[in-house]
C-alpha cells in the first residue's frame, strides 16, 4: 500500500491494520527528520578561483584562510588535510570558518566537512603562487579577467556555445596575454552575480591591488521596459525579479570602479541593450601603446555583442571573431577599439547583428582605453 502524508506538523503516524476476523493491529512509527544534500564550501579569503585554484601572493610558509560552509543542517567537523581543526560556530547554521594552514612545500590542501547527517563534502584547493612581480612593462598593471558563462538554465532554453567560446577564450587568455589571474565562472544564480560583483570583486580589487578588469559574459541577455538584462541560470520567464540587471551590476562595481585604472565589460548575450554605454567619441584603431600620455587616461567601457533589440544565436559570430582577433593579434598590445571596429565590419558584412561599443557612464573614464598586453616572452 502507499500513501501520502505531510510530515511537516507531525512526529510520528499510527498505521491501524485488521483482517476480516476484526483483529487489529496498531503500530506507531515515530519520525526522524532527516537530509541528504551534501554541505557547500566557499572560500572568502584568499581570492578561489571557480576551479578551487587559490592565488597566494609571494612565498608564505602559512596563511589564513577564511569562509563559510553552506548547509541545510549543523555541521559537526570540519577538517583540513584530516589533521587541521576549523575554527566555527558549532551551533549557527552556515557557519563562517577561519583556520591557519601550513602551506611549505605544498601544493595543495583538502577541507573535509561532515553535517549532522553524516553528509561529507571533501574539496581539493589548488596552491597558485603569485610571485610579488613588476607591472612597469604592463600598461595596464596588475589585470584579473573574470569570465563567465551561463548555458545549463532551469527555465530558460539550455545553449551550447558558451561553454565552448569561454574555454577557448580562457585558454587565449592564460598562454598568450600578460593577465595576472584568468578565472572561470560556469552556470551563475542571480545570488552567484550578486556575490561576484558586489561582494567578491569589491574585496579581492583592495586585497590584491588590482589595477584592470576585463570580465566577459556569455550566455542569454533580454531588453525588456527599457532595461537590459542578464539571465542567471535559476531566472524565471516573465518574471523580472528573477534577473539581474544592468542597472544592479553597474551600481555593484561602482563602489570599486574609482580604485581601478581600466574596467572592461564585454557582454555576448540577446538584446544587449544600452543602458550602461554611451556613444559619446569617435572610436578609432590607431591606438598604441607607446603614446604614455594617452596610457595614464582611465578607462571604463562595455563592449556589447548586439544591440537592444538585436538576437544572437547560440554559435556566438562575435566569440568566434573576438577570439580569432586575439588569437591571430602579433602586435605587443592590441586596443579593444580595434576589436570593436573589426567585429562590427565583419557582422555586418554578413547581416548580422551590430555590435555596440562605449563608457560606462557616470564613471570616472578619461576616454582611454583598454590593452589586451601579450606576454614578454
Amino acid at each position: 500500500f502507499n500513501y501520502k502524508f505531510n510530515f511537516e506538523t507531525i512526529d510520528h503516524v499510527d498505521i491501524e491494520i485488521a483482517d476480516v476476523y476484526n483483529n487489529i493491529a496498531i503500530h506507531t512509527f515515530h519520525i526522524r527528520k532527516v537530509e541528504v544534500d551534501k554541505p557547500d564550501i566557499y572560500i572568502d579569503y584568499p581570492f578561489c578561483s571557480g576551479e578551487n585554484e587559490l592565488l597566494i601572493e609571494g612565498s608564505p610558509g602559512e596563511i589564513i584562510i577564511s569562509g563559510k560552509i553552506e548547509d541545510e543542517s549543523l555541521i559537526v567537523s570540519c577538517l583540513i588535510d584530516e589533521v587541521i581543526y576549523v575554527s566555527y560556530n558549532t551551533t549557527h547554521k552556515n557557519p563562517s570558518f577561519s583556520a591557519n594552514v601550513s602551506i611549505l612545500n605544498k601544493d595543495y590542501f583538502t577541507i573535509k566537512v561532515e553535517d549532522a547527517y553524516g553528509n561529507i563534502t571533501e574539496e581539493k584547493y589548488l596552491i597558485s603562487r603569485d610571485q610579488v612581480v613588476s607591472y612597469a612593462d604592463n600598461p595596464m598593471g596588475k589585470t584579473w579577467a573574470i569570465l563567465i558563462a551561463n548555458y545549463n538554465y532551469n527555465d530558460f532554453v539550455s545553449l551550447t556555445g558558451p561553454r565552448t567560446e569561454l574555454t577557448e577564450l580562457y585558454n587565449i587568455l592564460k598562454t598568450e596575454y600578460d593577465f595576472a589571474k584568468v578565472s572561470k565562472r560556469e552556470n551563475l544564480s542571480k545570488e552567484g552575480f550578486e556575490e561576484l560583483f558586489q561582494v567578491e570583486l569589491r574585496d579581492n580589487v583592495k586585497n590584491y591591488n588590482i589595477n584592470s578588469i576585463f570580465i566577459w559574459y556569455a550566455g542569454h541577455g533580454l531588453f525588456e521596459n527599457e532595461m537590459g538584462y542578464w539571465i542567471p541560470t535559476d531566472a524565471k520567464k516573465n518574471k523580472e525579479t528573477s534577473f539581474y540587471s544592468h542597472s544592479t551590476l553597474k551600481s555593484h562595481i561602482e563602489s570599486y570602479a574609482d580604485d581601478l585604472d581600466h574596467l572592461l565589460i564585454v557582454s555576448d548575450a540577446c538584446q544587449s541593450g544600452n543602458y550602461f554605454w554611451e556613444i559619446t567619441r569617435s572610436v578609432n584603431g590607431s591606438k598604441d601603446c607607446n603614446n604614455k600620455q594617452f596610457m595614464k587616461r582611465k578607462s571604463k567601457q562595455v563592449l556589447t555583442s548586439s544591440s537592444n533589440t538585436e538576437l544572437a544565436s547560440d554559435d556566438s559570430k562575435f566569440a568566434n571573431i573576438f577570439n580569432s582577433i586575439l588569437r591571430s593579434n602579433d602586435n605587443a598590445c592590441l586596443p579593444v577599439d580595434r576589436i570593436y571596429l573589426s567585429a562590427k565590419e565583419t557582422l555586418k558584412k554578413r547581416g548580422r547583428q551590430t555590435p555596440q561599443f562605449g563608457p560606462i557612464p557616470d564613471s570616472d573614464d578619461q576616454n582611454g582605453t583598454f590593452f589586451f598586453i601579450r606576454k614578454n616572452d
